[in-house]
């Protein structure tokens, strides 16, 4: 697996607050995969909802349905077949055994597993979309977009 820790600025340049949820690193990750997919770059993403609180009932009907354990955060889906799955992670965030077992099974299938563990929502936006840039980029055109959304 490969592990994304918080490396092109220094940690003291960040306001790390403690309590920043994964939930907020999930949807800032999101809004960095919506920008992409929004200019035209070759990719589509995904992400359910398998965290959350459920009665018996709706666990049992969830599993049924093929929810399963551990799966990855994020999806992204790009040409040729590819999959790339991201775990994110705040800093103090740990995976669990059924997440170990889950990224190491999609590992021998030939994917990519990445987790990101990072301290604020921004590290989160741009660790994602340095990832999934690092899969589509072949062209000026997709660099300039990078470019652009860096910038703002």
């Amino acid at each position: 697996m490969k592990t994304i820790k918080p490396s092109i600025l220094k940690e003291d340049t960040w306001h790390i607050k403690d309590n920043w949820s994964e939930d907020s690193l999930t949807m800032a990750a999101a809004t960095a995969l919506r920008r992409l997919e929004a200019q035209g770059l070759a990719l589509s993403w995904a992400h359910d909802m398998n965290a959350g609180e459920r009665s018996p009932a709706e666990s049992a009907k969830a599993k049924a349905m093929g929810l399963t354990a551990g799966e990855p955060d994020l999806r992204i889906y790009l040409m040729g077949g590819r999959i790339v799955h991201i775990e994110l992670k705040t800093l103090k965030g740990r995976t669990s055994e059924a997440q170990t077992v889950r990224h190491a099974r999609l590992m021998a299938l030939g994917h990519e597993v990445y987790l990101v563990q990072v301290g604020t929502p921004m590290e989160a936006y741009l660790q994602v979309m340095a990832i999934a840039m690092a899969h589509v980029v072949d062209t000026p055109k997709h660099v300039s977009i990078l470019l652009k959304e860096a910038s703002k």
